[in-house]
């Protein structure tokens, strides 16, 4: 069942942004970038999982050294979009940069 509500909590966020970012592109950009996911996750798995302080401590440390690779990508793909590069280009490329950062995020945290 708990498994149930992280899905469509996690659903309702999806649509929400993309409803609001169709319209309001600032907004939905605000949105998305909020921490909706980690939020859910350190919630339910202090409260629920009875995980601690220090597993959340890891959990947290990770989120924020992987979020670097995330910016990297939103950066990149809006600048290749500016430059007026295809979008699956833009976003192919985007993407494999940001798999290249995430390895390279990974190797290091290990």
């Amino acid at each position: 069942m708990l498994t149930v509500l992280k899905i469509l909590a996690a659903l309702i966020v999806f649509i929400a942004v993309a409803e609001l970012a169709r319209q309001h592109p600032k907004w939905g950009g605000l949105i998305s970038a909020l921490p909706w996911i980690t939020l859910l996750v350190i919630v339910t798995r202090y409260q629920v999982e009875q995980a601690t302080v220090s597993e959340l401590s890891r959990y947290l440390w990770a989120t924020f050294w992987f979020i670097l690779p995330t910016l990297l990508f939103v950066g990149l793909m809006a600048a290749l979009l500016d430059r007026g590069f295809a979008f699956y280009a833009s976003l192919g490329l985007s993407i494999l940069i940001a798999a290249i950062a995430n390895g390279m995020v990974a190797y290091w945290l290990t």
